[in-house]
């Protein structure tokens, strides 16, 4: 005997899918909480005394889980300096985790340095000793066109350098970048509210909003090391790549470049640093090494890990200045992208809508809108960063800028 099936209808196909694919889809968004297992809390110890006469810097900070959001920082210790094994100089807390010496000074040559931190709960720790390094200096800086390794435009900032030291030397880069911002979209006059009222009118600017700057410290680990190299010298190394597009060298740039001549435990330790920070696939099967730098525990050297380097180094510095029109002669710069609006005065309820966006500082007046639709009002109006320069940096003029 032959069974015959009961046919099941569209609409009841329909739902069984409709069901089974909710079901799917409850299943896929259920949270997956990410938490760290057999979390150890590691002090953090980076500390660079420089032969520059200022207040020397030590931060002090501890490891944290992957679900926080940032690294604790470590409040309430003592921090000494000791010079040839004597108390040096004091350091004195002056905000959570960051430490400065009691007094200025510069380090100097032919001297051991150590560093002691007594934390708050009595724990000890204590780094090698280090000597100032030779010097090495920045002879000088250059941009150029170029291309970074994916192919993208831009201009590499380059430097060449000479060396003391015969045999090479290990170098740490930092900088702090400066850039002219003109805001695009700029005019003299801007829209001011009347009171008990969704108009305005119309008078010129009350402080100067066309023309800022605005400084930026580098982040990024930059180094680099001259062994086996002719004389121990580098030449043309790129220091900064800035693509093309980006509007930070549209105008007028600067860039002070430091060098620090670091010791080779140095060097290695932020090589190391610099390669767990790229590592940013948390499944990766490479699992990374620990961090480890010249600082160990007083009372546990061989059980208790710490992450940290203490060194000394010696400075140099130099401050260069291209314009976009240096690198790129017949190509116009890149803008911040902008767009005109003419918000109507009102809302559906009557609240004023364009005054809630001028006094919330959001927008800057272009013009009069000769011609409004059904949905505008009378004014021309671009976001705060199209029309007021002060939305990206400041209208004071540093004092070490040049035209």
């Amino acid at each position: 005997m032959i069974s015959t099936l009961t046919p099941i209808n569209s609409s009841c196909i329909k739902a069984l899918s409709c069901f089974g694919i909710f079901l799917m889809l409850l299943s896929c968004v259920e949270e997956i909480e990410l938490n760290t297992k057999n979390f150890e809390s590691l002090i953090v110890i980076e500390a660079n005394m420089t032969n520059e006469v200022k207040q020397q810097e030590v931060n002090i900070s501890r490891t944290f889980r992957f679900e926080e959001e940032g690294p604790s920082k470590e409040t309430n210790a003592t921090v000494v300096l000791l010079a040839d094994g004597s108390p040096f100089v004091n350091f004195v807390e002056i905000e959570p985790g960051r430490y400065v010496s009691s007094q200025v000074f510069a380090v100097q040559n032919n001297i051991e340095y150590t560093l002691n931190v007594q934390t708050q709960d009595g724990r000890n720790y204590t780094s090698s000793s280090s000597q100032l390094p030779e010097t090495g200096q920045i002879q000088d800086i250059a941009v150029q066109a170029s291309e970074d390794s994916f192919g993208n435009p831009g201009v590499s900032i380059l430097t060449n350098t000479t060396s003391n030291a015969g045999n090479g030397n290990y170098y740490k880069f930092e900088y702090e970048e400066t850039y002219k911002i003109i805001a695009p979209y700029w005019r003299s006059d801007d829209l001011f509210p009347i009171v008990d009222s969704c108009d305005f009118t119309i008078d010129l600017r009350e402080k100067e909003e066309r023309v800022c700057y605005n400084t930026v410290k580098s982040v990024d680990i930059i180094l680099a090391n001259t062994i086996g190299q002719p004389e121990g010298q580098l030449t043309d190394f790129e220091a900064r790549f800035i693509e093309a597009n980006n509007t930070i060298i549209a105008h007028r740039y600067s860039i002070l470049l430091k060098q620090f001549v670091i010791p080779e435990e140095a060097y290695r330790y932020f090589e190391k640093r610099r390669e767990l920070s790229i590592q940013d696939n948390l499944f990766s099967q490479a699992q990374p090494g620990f961090l480890e730098g010249n600082i160990t525990s007083v009372e546990s050297p061989n059980d208790e890990q710490v992450i940290g380097i203490f060194y000394v180094s010696t400075v140099n510095e130099k401050r260069f200045f291209f314009n976009w029109t240096d690198v790129y002669l017949d190509q116009e710069p890149p803008e911040i992208p902008c767009g005109v609006f003419a918000p109507a005065l009102t809302k559906m309820d009557g609240n004023c809508l364009l005054k809630e966006s001028v006094t919330a500082n959001t927008v800057r007046y272009w013009g009069e809108n000769l011609d409004p639709t059904m949905n505008e009002g009378p004014y021309d109006v671009v976001t705060r960063v199209c029309g007021d320069c002060t939305a990206s940096g400041s209208n004071i003029v540093p004092d070490f800028w040049e035209e």
